[in-house]
């Protein structure tokens, strides 16, 4: 016997697992994954064993969710949340779409990072399409070519 009394090898099974880092709330209200993320803020969870097993791997919580929930998932579709939280996985907030729908209800609702301001980057200056308005470029530019015109080497 191992661990916990629980013969040697003994995994527990992955919805133990997944259900004990969700907390989970009213049925229309956002389940938040509290376990780590990967790099992109989504919830993934390790199983198979240990990373240097080969046949471990990363699933997708909120794939898992959907999959087991509602309904065997397309590998080719998007996981999409309806309530724009990417740490949900409330299988009510989450729908299969497409990579351009994802884009478009994301473009829709205001949460691209092109729409996430009417001033430059800096705040000062109207944007003008880029995070970098006119007046902003302009500057930069000055500064340039005056530091390297005054630390050029005249023959």
């Amino acid at each position: 016997m191992s661990h916990k009394g629980k013969p040697r090898g003994y995994r527990r099974p992955i919805e133990e697992r997944i259900m004990e880092k969700v907390a989970v709330a009213g049925p229309d209200e956002c389940w938040l994954w509290k376990a780590s993320t990967v790099t992109t803020g989504r919830p993934y969870i390790r199983v198979g064993g240990r990373v240097t097993n080969p046949e471990s791997r990363q699933v997708n919580v909120a794939r898992w969710m959907y999959d087991t929930h509602i309904r065997e998932s397309d590998p080719n579709l998007d996981i999409c949340h309806t309530c724009d939280n990417p740490l949900c996985v409330n299988p009510a907030h989450l729908f299969e779409g497409t990579n351009q729908q994802n884009v478009d209800d994301k473009m829709a609702k205001g949460r691209h990072w092109s729409q996430a301001s009417e001033v430059c980057m800096k705040g000062l200056h109207p944007r003008t399409g880029s995070g970098t308005c006119r007046e902003c470029q302009r500057a930069t530019w000055r500064r340039y070519y005056h530091r390297h015109k005054t630390n050029s080497v005249e023959d």
